[in-house]
């Protein structure tokens, strides 16, 4: 008698997130503490996130915090790193500021009116991620791991 076969299927929601852009000529040290200033978050280094693409492995800094009281994830991602951008359509921002979780974060304009009151930012504003939504689930993804 044969033996039987059994294939399993594993369905991963995607994570829901938000991402707003940063144009800075500050350091990502510096924009992660002014946003733990204007959020009251307390962003944290992490290891390198690891991006490949067409056989080539860039590493970008990232921040990141993790919100007992609401579950988001906040972090900070530098778009730029010593080999080349992180996402490609926006190579004018240098950083971007992702917020996660399992329920959808509101693209509640209150963050883009703190963050335009700093004067560390040239210019914050929400991105239409439709385009490179896989590129940013696998970024928000590596958060998470």
């Amino acid at each position: 008698m044969g033996s039987k076969i059994v294939h399993k299927l594993i369905i991963e929601k995607p994570i829901s997130f938000l991402a707003i852009g940063i144009a800075s000529h500050e350091k990502i040290f510096v924009v992660s503490n002014e946003l733990n200033r204007i959020f009251n978050i307390n962003l944290d280094r992490l290891q390198t996130i690891d991006h490949i693409k067409s056989d080539t492995h860039k590493k970008f800094n990232a921040y990141s915090f993790n919100s007992d009281e609401n579950g988001f994830l906040y972090s900070v991602l530098s778009n730029q790193g010593s080999e080349g951008v992180l996402i490609d359509n926006y190579r004018t921002l240098d950083y971007f500021f992702i917020i996660s979780g399992e329920s959808q974060p509101t693209a509640d304009n209150c963050y883009i009116t703190k963050m335009k009151e700093s004067k560390l930012f040239l210019a914050v504003s929400f991105l239409d991620t439709s385009k490179e939504k896989k590129q940013f689930q696998e970024i928000v993804s590596q958060l998470w791991s």
